[in-house]
């Protein structure tokens, strides 16, 4: 949850938000995999 807090706007307002969900948790992955 906090995750879809911190990245929420930009996942919800996004033209492809599955695509911008999957950036997202692959930075993060890529962060602190």
């Amino acid at each position: 949850d906090v995750y879809t807090f911190i990245a929420g706007r930009g996942i919800t307002a996004a033209e492809d938000p599955m695509k911008a969900a999957q950036c997202f948790k692959d930075e993060i992955i890529r962060i602190w995999g």
